[in-house]
């Protein structure tokens, strides 16, 4: 399992809105065997979600959310939990009266070859000058994590269209919707991924769909899946051994 720099930033900066005190940092640096760095509310907050072990994150997030649940706005707290959610983290609601009780946080091991394998094709995209890809997939996770669910779905579904016109670009294609033919040699299969590429159409211009969290969450993931595939067809072609 592999935390990433950036939903540690989202943990310190839920933290920082959460404690006040720094006896509150003692606590919790007691309880999960952290150092005391010292310095501000704010930069130890910084430090103890940044060194909190892998293996201990879940517990510490589930940890904050529910302090956090008694003193903070809910509006971060779910930016945090679809935060976590994006990066392959199970987190059951407890919901009373339509308001947020607590919640509990795992790390499911069997959902790490998502998380992992995202981080893979990131590299991939950047090794095969694709940036263009990854930062739409990663503008993607970030209007998933602010709520925005359209625009999120939107953009996972733009990273598969700039990928295909990038590659069209690498292998000469004057047309990028004949990439999938030139990659996928099995009819079926092209056929499976047009089925995926036209469930998540952008629909009309200038009209958002109206998308679920759960509907947006399985297209982020479902895309950087189709992704992943597409990338090693492409290196079989080009010649190149995927590298890590």
């Amino acid at each position: 399992m592999t935390v990433s720099p950036r939903l540690r930033n989202y943990l310190a900066t839920l933290m920082s809105l959460t404690y006040n005190y720094h006896r509150e940092l003692d606590e919790i640096e007691l309880e999960f065997l952290l150092e005391n760095t010292g310095g501000s509310i704010r930069n130890r907050c910084y430090d103890i979600a940044h060194s909190c072990p892998e293996e201990k994150f879940a517990k510490l997030a589930e940890r904050v959310i529910n302090d956090a649940l008694r003193r903070v706005r809910h509006e971060p707290i779910k930016s945090f939990i679809r935060a976590l959610k994006i990066c392959g983290f199970i987190v059951k609601e407890n919901y009373l009266d339509d308001l947020l009780e607590s919640v509990t946080v795992e790390y499911e091991p069997t959902l790490e070859p998502i998380a992992e394998g995202k981080e893979h094709v990131f590299s991939l995209l950047e090794n095969l000058d694709l940036q263009e890809v990854k930062k739409t997939l990663e503008s993607a996770a970030e209007m998933y994590v602010k709520g925005n669910y359209p625009q999120s779905l939107i953009l996972s579904r733009q990273a598969l269209k700039y990928f295909e016109k990038l590659v069209a670009r690498k292998l000469g294609i004057s047309d990028h919707k004949e990439v999938l033919r030139k990659l996928i040699t099995g009819k079926r299969a092209r056929e499976i991924i047009s089925l995926i590429n036209k469930t998540y159409y952008l629909g009309c211009k200038g009209h958002e769909p109206e998308v679920d969290p759960d509907e947006a969450l399985f297209a982020y993931q479902l895309i950087i899946v189709e992704i992943s595939y597409l990338i090693k067809k492409l290196l079989e072609i080009l010649g190149c051994e995927e590298t890590q």
